[in-house]
């Protein structure tokens, strides 16, 4: 739920980011793709709690990101893509133990989880959050 009350500190997004980056360089490729991804999910979560809506489930989110900031030119359709792949990754690496992440795509979707939280973070503040 994205909801919650914000601890002090660093935000979770934050955490998953670093948690992403440690375990990438560690060489654990999956969990590193999967703390990638809720990087994003949190980050792209508090987009429409700004505007007063709350999405319970990761589809429901993915596509009010597009639907509300993508297709209104808010925000870059790369970065929307980046999120569906992120959380296709996540899922295949979380479910099927045949399926590993490799090296190049953990440290692709590391990069694109710190530029999707940027681009989230000065949209929040370019509207006042």
């Amino acid at each position: 739920m994205v909801s919650e009350k914000q601890a002090p500190g660093p935000q979770k997004e934050e955490r998953f980011l670093a948690s992403a980056r440690i375990q990438v360089d560690a060489g654990d490729f999956d969990s590193a793709a999967g703390r990638a991804y809720y990087a994003m999910f949190r980050a792209a979560g508090a987009l429409p709690t700004f505007r007063g809506r709350e999405f319970k489930s990761d589809h429901r989110l993915i596509s009010a990101y597009g639907q509300e900031f993508v297709k209104r030119g808010e925000l870059p359709a790369e970065l929307h893509r980046a999120l569906m792949i992120a959380f296709e990754l996540r899922n295949l690496a979380g479910y099927f133990s045949a399926f590993v992440v490799d090296e190049e795509r953990a440290r692709a979707r590391v990069a694109q989880a710190e530029e999707f939280m940027q681009a989230a973070a000065g949209w929040l503040e370019r509207n006042g959050a």
